[in-house]
């Protein structure tokens, strides 16, 4: 008796072997997509330093010199660097010789893996210069970029901010205490012609809680400034000065004056106070964290004005308003009495 075979292995090995080619073959079509990024992976640039990294006058003699290290997976790459110096200029280099010896540059070095760029500024702001950084077959996508936050330039010759207001809900102020109650900041500070700063310029603070008691109190006199920066209707104060009366605190103010944006809107502030450790010890927009230097505070100033005079660019001081800024609410007078505070501080007048 013969034993038939059975016609159904011969079958299934020739399914196996299509699901196999076809397995393969998808394979094959997955790798010829990921292929191309393996062998021209995109660059990674590494942080950005600038020298000086502190702040500088508008007639500063030297360039502004950005720095930065990159690294790629492939080091058959070459590539291009575009600089934008938040000025509205540019610069770009693909990896040839630079001309190092002017102020205005930009080099990248293939071997090295180094990017060095440098350009002046000559008109006061603040800056936030970005470098994007691509090897040269990645026209479209595949850039990787950073920027250096601040590059600031001052105009210590002219400028006058003055204002005053608060704030009056519920927030937190640092990573361990918060207030249920108002705060009340009043300033008025200016420059001489002569690069120093007003004998009148002060910055005066009160936090308080719902029961109007004083949580802490923050003042701050000319002596202790260090730079005064108005850009538009923007405008930040550093210095130090003293929380209940004990001295080294350092602290940021920025401004915005509503009436000199276009369109018109509202006056905005930010306080940031350190302690003498570096530590943050108050910030009215705590959340969510932001850079010490950031030049657009949110928070509206309530009952209150901000103005920015006398800056470069504006013809005089008319081009703002020519009422005085008067404590109209907001903190009851109390609280300020409670913290020690002459009253009249909290109503600088624009011909201060």
């Amino acid at each position: 008796m013969k034993t038939l075979r059975s016609s159904s292995v011969p079958r299934r090995n020739k399914v196996w072997n299509q699901l196999r080619l076809s397995s393969l073959l998808a394979m094959f079509l997955i790798l010829a997509q990921v292929m191309p990024a393996w062998a021209n992976s995109a660059p990674n640039l590494g942080p950005i330093t600038a020298n000086p990294s502190t702040p500088i006058p508008f007639d500063y003699p030297d360039p502004v010199v950005l720095t930065a290290q990159f690294t790629d997976a492939d080091p058959a790459d070459t590539h291009y660097i575009t600089i934008n110096w938040d000025d509205g200029t540019s610069c770009v280099a693909h990896g040839l010789a630079a001309d190092t010896s002017g102020d205005e540059y930009c080099s990248i070095d293939n071997t090295l893996d180094t990017i060095t760029a440098s350009h002046r500024y000559s008109v006061p702001g603040v800056y936030a210069p970005s470098i994007s950084l691509a090897t040269e077959g990645q026209t479209q996508g595949g850039k990787d970029g950073g920027a250096y936050r601040y590059v600031v330039v001052v105009d210590d010759t002219k400028g006058h901010i003055k204002g005053t207001g608060g704030q009056s809900p519920s927030y937190p102020y640092n990573q361990f205490n918060s207030s249920d109650g108002p705060s009340q900041l009043g300033f008025t500070v200016g420059y001489n012609s002569n690069g120093t700063f007003r004998t009148n310029s002060r910055v005066r603070f009160v936090l308080a809680d719902a029961a109007l008691n004083t949580v802490f109190s923050f003042s701050a006199a000319y002596t202790n400034f260090n730079w005064m920066v108005i850009d538009g209707a923007h405008a930040l104060l550093s210095g130090t000065g003293s929380v209940n009366n004990v001295a080294g605190y350092t602290f940021v103010l920025a401004i915005i004056d509503g009436d000199l944006q276009n369109p018109p809107g509202a006056d905005r502030y930010r306080l940031q106070i350190r302690t003498p450790s570096g530590n943050l010890y108050y910030d009215n927009e705590l959340s969510p964290p932001r850079d010490i230097l950031l030049f657009d505070p949110t928070t509206q100033i309530e009952g209150g004005q901000i103005a920015i005079a006398d800056a470069p660019g504006m013809a005089s001081a008319a081009s703002t308003p020519s009422s005085e800024l008067v404590l109209v609410g907001n903190v009851p007078q109390p609280v300020i009495a409670r913290a020690g505070f002459d009253q009249s501080l909290f109503l600088p007048s624009l011909s201060d």
